[in-house]
């Protein structure tokens, strides 16, 4: 894989790389590998019929992971990063606005998760982190996978449970974008509260706002100001007329 990164990079040879370009080319075999992996027919199987997945626990399958464990966990010696960057293809996946197929869906995301009960405390972490800020307030219904595998992420996890608690809707609150009757007939009383008390409050003997400034006298204000009233017109800087 790595021999692959280089062709295609266009470097054929090993000598004198830095540290940042050995690692880029590790990582970008390892997506290769990744994505060859997420295949139909790899780590989730063909046909439909053989996609039956546990009931008590988010995991594959263990027909399936006794198959691929093995070869899994010794990619994992020659290469650490291996499981973080197979879950974050399988993260990228579940979040793509692309035609969606339920089995396939649910199946690699339970091997996401496989990855992170074989790995570290930050993978679990950093990927509900992901799924949180990809999935966002108003995709859940788009991306059920995904949700799934977030929920099991945060299991138990009072931390993290919290954060979830943030792509639950309110109950109770209807988005702003749903119009129903009733909203429309509470507006409209709405309007004719607001109307009736602007007539209650309009007497004939109420002077309108730019009359009654005209009635200011000029020893009420401070030094230096005076009230315009309604006779007043905008003019550029620097011309003066009378009106």
């Amino acid at each position: 894989a790595m021999v692959t990164a280089n062709i295609a990079i266009g470097e054929l040879g090993w000598g004198n790389l830095e540290k940042t370009d050995q690692d880029m080319k590790e990582k970008w075999a390892l997506e290769r590998l990744s994505d060859a992996l997420m295949e139909k027919g790899g780590l989730v199987p063909l046909s439909k019929k053989k996609r039956e997945l546990p009931t008590d626990a988010f995991l594959p399958p263990t027909s399936a992971t006794e198959i691929w464990s093995p070869l899994l966990q010794e990619i994992r010696k020659l290469h650490p990063i291996f499981f973080a960057v197979l879950s974050d293809r399988i993260i990228v996946h579940l979040l793509t606005d692309a035609p969606r197929e339920a089995s396939f869906d649910a199946s690699i995301a339970r091997w996401a998760m496989w990855l992170v009960d074989s790995d570290d405390a930050d993978l679990r972490k950093d990927l509900a982190i992901t799924l949180i800020v990809g999935i966002g307030p108003d995709r859940a219904h788009n991306c059920v996978s995904a949700s799934a595998l977030l929920q099991a992420l945060c299991g138990d996890n009072t931390d993290m449970e919290a954060a979830l608690s943030l792509l639950r809707p309110v109950p109770g609150v209807v988005s702003s974008s749903v119009w129903t009757p009733e909203d429309i007939n509470v507006m409209h009383e709405r309007l004719v509260s607001l109307l009736a008390a602007s007539e209650d409050d309009q007497s004939p003997d109420t002077p309108f706002l730019s009359e009654a400034e005209g009635f200011v006298a000029a020893e009420q204000l401070p030094a230096g100001w005076r009230l315009l009233d309604s006779k007043w017109t905008v003019c550029p800087i620097g011309i003066y007329h009378s009106v």
